[in-house]
């Protein structure tokens, strides 16, 4: 999100990143892409790119704290609805949530939500299908 407020509409070449993995990039892609013009980044690696940069932006703890305070919006000990990932859970997010949850019980006035496509929907139902 801060990322997304400070770019605007422009395309931003990230390097130094703690994670690289997909799932990291497709949640800071998702983020930037509701908080901002931007549709797609770069990663660092190629001399050309790295040529091309006219600004620099420094993303520190104290600005993802502030952007963190910002969006939690409730002052409740305790949630009543749970929303996860948006956009879609991959198979593989939704296999991690259910081992993270396993033999743990959702309050009965807690609404808890994945979202998913309905392809991946119906393979997380129907594990033994996935071959």
């Amino acid at each position: 999100m801060y990322l997304g407020r400070v770019l605007g509409d422009k395309t931003p070449l990230l390097q130094g990143l703690a994670k690289t993995e997909e799932i990291f990039l497709k949640q800071m892609g998702a983020a930037m892409a509701t908080s901002s013009m931007v549709s797609m980044f770069h990663l660092s690696g190629n001399k050309e790119e790295l040529a091309k940069i006219t600004e620099e932006i420094t993303v520190e703890d104290k600005d993802l704290r502030e952007v963190k305070e910002e969006l939690s919006m409730s002052s409740f000990d305790k949630p009543d609805s749970i929303f996860i990932r948006c956009p879609h859970c991959s198979l593989s997010e939704i296999k991690l949530m259910a081992e993270l949850i396993r033999g743990k019980e959702v309050r009965d006035d807690v609404q808890f939500w994945v979202c998913t496509s309905r392809f991946i929907r119906r393979k997380a139902e129907n594990p033994r299908e996935n071959h």
